[in-house]
């Protein structure tokens, strides 16, 4: 065989094989579908890479259209959520989420495939962050209250970023550009 033939079949082979790896792959029956957040919050960085299946319902509490995202809460975790570009959702919609576990840092998050309309919801109460707490990874997503001192604040058109600092750490926040909300730049350096 020449070394030309050897090439093309080494070439063939490969991209054979990168098409394989690129091609969806039919769901595995002995996988379980994740139907609770807590499940998917517990997920280890391995175990989210695989994608499990999620069949998941909540109540959405933030929504990022720019960003394809949005955080559900199920009345006791939050998650973040990858929706399409197509997706019309609001805060305050109960939603069925079908799709798959995905890589999140630090805790897991959800590829959605398809989101499914089932009312409206009240907003969960919010977890109440005492003002000596530490930091906890798992308050990511999560939707919370807190008292701390305003110390960075921008605007654009969709969102109000701010940082809030708290002994021992800071937090940053992201918050829909509201009109109310705007005078948090007046309150830089006060504690709220």
């Amino acid at each position: 065989m020449s070394h030309r033939s050897r090439f093309i079949r080494f070439c063939i082979l490969h991209l054979l094989l990168l098409c394989l790896a690129k091609s969806p792959q039919a769901a595995d029956p002995e996988v379980p579908v994740l139907t609770s957040i807590q499940q998917i919050r517990a997920l280890e960085h391995f175990e989210a890479s695989r994608q499990p299946p999620v069949r998941l319902q909540g109540v959405v509490t933030f929504v990022a259209p720019k960003w394809n995202s949005l955080f559900m809460h199920d009345g006791q975790n939050a998650v973040h959520v990858h929706i399409p570009e197509d997706a019309d959702v609001d805060v305050g919609q109960r939603l069925e989420v079908i799709g798959t576990a995905d890589v999140g840092s630090p805790v897991a998050s959800v590829r959605a495939t398809e989101l499914n309309l089932l009312g409206t919801a009240d907003l969960p109460e919010p977890l109440v962050i005492a003002s000596d707490a530490e930091l906890q990874p798992g308050w990511l997503v999560q939707w919370v209250e807190l008292e701390g001192t305003i110390y960075s604040v921008a605007n654009d058109d969709s969102y109000c970023f701010f940082s809030l600092a708290r002994p021992g750490f800071g937090v940053y926040a992201i918050l829909p550009a509201i009109e109310r909300l705007l005078p948090l730049e007046k309150n830089r350096g006060k504690r709220i």
